[in-house]
């Protein structure tokens, strides 16, 4: 009893502790002591994988709510003093997020408690805000490269929990209790049972506006947290990598995220050495362009727009996991596995350079194709045109004698050559998604070769 009184009071402790580090943190910032408001960030979100590793072991060291620290670094988030400084900006963030996901994890626990409905929206409304500011890839900042993208990330994550605060009873019923109980069920070993439950519960998501992806990727992410051996690794992380790598956008990103995660964690060599082979292996996704362009004519509208939206669903994984291999590089436990990552890095650099050939080639086999269409279709619309025209002074006439062309035999002649003309244009159209298409691409992979570029200088840590 004296052991858990303890602990209560060393929990209650904790809480308290982190809301004064909000309040140091506002007042570093009024001081513009900025590295200040990093390392305290910093500090809080340790505090936060503490909260979450001991919740998955089964172990809840949480006596109090946390929701004053999860409005507070909204609010610090949101402070126009560090909105163009990624350096102080991403510690708070990743600080908000894991206090944000204990805040709608304690309240799913705690009887279907919520939080009020505008504290909620101000932490959307701000994802919103700062996704417009974080440039698209990279920023050097300080003389050192962070990484946008893991950033994008951790906004787009937030944004999700903060949905999982003041939900509906159906969400709660069907979505955020079994979350809850799958991150629950991870000390008791089943968590997969509770994770393919979760994946079902697609209609009911879209339904809510809660994105499918967040419901699958944030158990496994809090049970990567106490991920301590090569057995735990292919126990409860090895068999969502395939499924997650070819999903690719947020599936991909979060398994950068937890193979960071471990690879920081863990003493263990071998499961750290696995987890890099893992990292690696996240730089080396990449769709395959050229059967994307053939697929485009079965694609619904819908599905176009969102390719052409994403016509790379790895280049922000690879940014991600490009960066993050080159930082656990520059860390001194990490130099055995140098070799490793500077032969990923040279082979992330040469595809580089050739997929930049890529688009140019297939935008201009694209605009071949629809210029010789166009050729085709050009005598048919002209036809058209003047059959059109015809048949205004033609309109009840009958067939002439001296060769004239009646109304009905100008109808038919419009109705032989018009389906000809609209296979055309439909030929035409997808000529034109194509160029489209290879335009996007060709936007990503100028991103990514500016990415490769700023990376370089970082590259002589792997000498």
């Amino acid at each position: 009893m004296t052991s858990q009184l303890s602990q209560v009071s060393s929990t209650v402790g904790k809480v308290r502790e982190n809301e004064l580090r909000t309040v140091e943190m506002k007042k570093s910032i009024k001081q513009k002591d900025y590295d200040r408001v990093s390392s305290t960030a910093q500090a809080i979100y340790q505090d936060g994988i503490d909260i979450v590793r001991g919740e998955v072991c089964g172990q809840s060291i949480v006596a109090e709510e946390l929701t004053d620290v999860m409005i507070s670094l909204a609010d610090l988030s949101n402070s126009h003093h560090i909105q163009h400084k990624l350096h102080v900006l991403i510690p708070v963030l990743k600080a908000l997020r894991v206090m944000t996901e204990i805040t709608w994890y304690q309240c799913s626990r705690n009887g279907k408690q919520r939080i009020y409905t505008e504290d909620r929206d101000n932490i959307i409304n701000l994802t919103n805000r700062l996704k417009e500011v974080f440039p698209k890839y990279a920023k050097m900042e300080k003389g050192v490269l962070l990484s946008s993208a893991g950033a994008r990330y951790e906004l787009a994550c937030i944004k999700q929990a903060a949905k999982c605060l003041s939900p509906s009873d159906s969400l709660w019923k069907s979505v955020i209790g079994p979350i809850a109980e799958a991150i629950f069920a991870a000390a008791t070993k089943d968590l997969g049972g509770v994770l393919t439950g979760i994946f079902k519960l697609g209609l009911i998501v879209k339904k809510e506006t809660v994105s499918q992806w967040y419901l699958e990727v944030t158990p496994l992410e809090w049970r990567a947290t106490n991920v301590t051996s090569t057995a735990d690794f292919k126990s409860y992380i090895l068999p969502y990598i395939q499924r997650f790598s070819s999903e690719g956008n947020k599936y991909s990103l979060s398994l950068v995220k937890i193979m960071t995660r471990i690879i920081e964690n863990t003493i263990d060599p071998d499961l750290k050495k696995l987890a890099f082979e893992e990292l690696v292996k996240l730089l080396k996704l990449n769709v395959d362009f050229k059967s994307e362009m053939q697929n485009l004519s079965n694609l619904p509208k819908d599905m176009y727009a969102k390719l052409l939206k994403h016509p790379d669903r790895y280049a922000e994984t690879r940014s991600f996991a490009a960066w993050s291999l080159i930082n656990l590089a520059s860390k001194s436990d990490n130099k055995q596995f140098c070799p490793l990552i500077k032969l990923a890095i040279d082979e992330w650099n040469n595809k580089v350079t050739a997929s930049s050939q890529t688009p140019l080639k297939e935008k201009d086999e694209a605009q071949k194709r629809a210029d010789s269409l166009n050729t085709q279709k050009a005598p048919l619309d002209l036809r058209v045109l003047e059959i059109q025209n015809q048949l205004k002074s033609v309109v009840g006439t009958a067939p002439s004698k001296a060769g004239g062309t009646s109304e009905e035999e100008l109808k038919q002649e419009f109705l032989r050559i018009n389906p000809d003309r609209k296979k055309l244009e439909a030929q035409i159209a997808v000529c034109n998604q194509e160029v489209a298409l290879v335009n996007a691409y060709e936007e990503v992979v100028a991103n990514e070769a500016s990415l490769r570029d700023q990376f370089l200088p970082s590259l002589v840590l792997l000498e």
